[in-house]
């Protein structure tokens, strides 16, 4: 699935597969459903770390971003 548009809230296309399914007079219509699922174990190491999202805007002195790394926060 990617974004095609900017601006348009129907936006988001599947160029590949074609739509998953259809929204018609109220009802959910599923046109393509997944043949199987996929389990994929992960190393313990790489599980449920911490990641900040530090947003910038207009006036930011940057202190809040020194502070990230201090605070256990990974995804530099």
């Amino acid at each position: 699935m990617q974004k095609t548009h900017t601006s348009n809230p129907a936006t988001f296309r599947s160029p590949l597969a074609g739509p998953i399914g259809y929204v018609f007079e109220d009802n959910v219509r599923i046109a393509t459903r997944p043949v199987g699922r996929r389990h994929i174990d992960l190393p313990e190491e790489t599980q449920d770390r911490p990641v900040a999202l530090y947003t910038v805007g207009l006036g930011d002195d940057g202190r809040l971003l020194a502070q990230v790394g201090e605070l256990g926060t990974t995804g530099s």
